[in-house]
């Protein structure tokens, strides 16, 4: 058997120091992410989130300053932006990320991220970005056709879900929950743009439908 005694296996990455481009890429592991025993993993929609894809993948190497690798899963519809490194993991678990299952370890808002405004926003639009969306609804009233816009933040994990009702609540905004509160909702196009207004948005998907509701609001 070889020994390497001088010499370390682990995979050097840079750690970033706390900022908001690192709050919002927690906010995306949050979301979308996963840690197993060698590999940082976010899952993404291979045809809805195609160019969101391209922005985390670029946000993953700008951090880490490593490099990531795509795997489309084409039978499931899944882009999977992997990065590797034992001292990448543990970085993450000391920033708040978790291993394994989100539910059972009921993965929340780290502290670092609570206790700075700007981190806050960044975080939130990570987990809106990944697990919520816009949608535009027609209704018909004296014939004509309105088109209005949706907003809704979907997550089983408790804790993530008050974490993002908690940071829309300190900006004015406020959300409906369903009865599992797992899901939560914007019903006023006042609050939908303020959201967009004061946490922004990186992914396409939900930029592009606004822009499509802003071009098509009443026919």
């Amino acid at each position: 058997m070889i020994t390497y005694p001088n010499k370390s296996h682990r995979k050097k990455v840079f750690l970033p120091v706390e900022c908001s481009d690192l709050a919002e890429f927690i906010g995306i592991q949050a979301g979308d992410g996963g840690i197993n025993a060698g590999q940082v993993v976010i899952s993404l929609n291979s045809e809805k989130d195609k160019d969101y894809a391209i922005y985390v993948h670029s946000l993953f190497e700008k951090l880490f300053q490593i490099k990531a690798h795509e795997i489309l899963r084409k039978n499931r519809k899944c882009t999977a932006i992997v990065g590797t490194g034992l001292d990448l993991i543990d970085f993450l678990l000391s920033k708040g990320a978790c291993r394994g299952n989100k539910l059972q370890n009921n993965l929340g808002i780290p502290n670092w991220i609570a206790n700075n405004n700007s981190y806050i926003r960044a975080y939130t639009r990570g987990l809106f970005d990944t697990d919520g969306c816009l949608y535009i609804h027609k209704h018909v009233v004296a014939g004509k056709t309105y088109h209005n816009l949706g907003f809704c933040f979907s997550n089983y994990c408790t804790n993530i879900m008050q974490s993002f009702v908690m940071c829309l609540f300190k900006s004015e905004i406020y959300v409906k929950l369903n009865r599992n509160k797992t899901a939560a909702f914007l019903y006023s196009t006042k609050d939908i743009e303020k959201y967009l207004e004061v946490f922004g948005t990186n992914n396409p998907r939900i930029s592009n439908t606004y822009a499509a509701w802003r071009d098509v609001r009443v026919v």
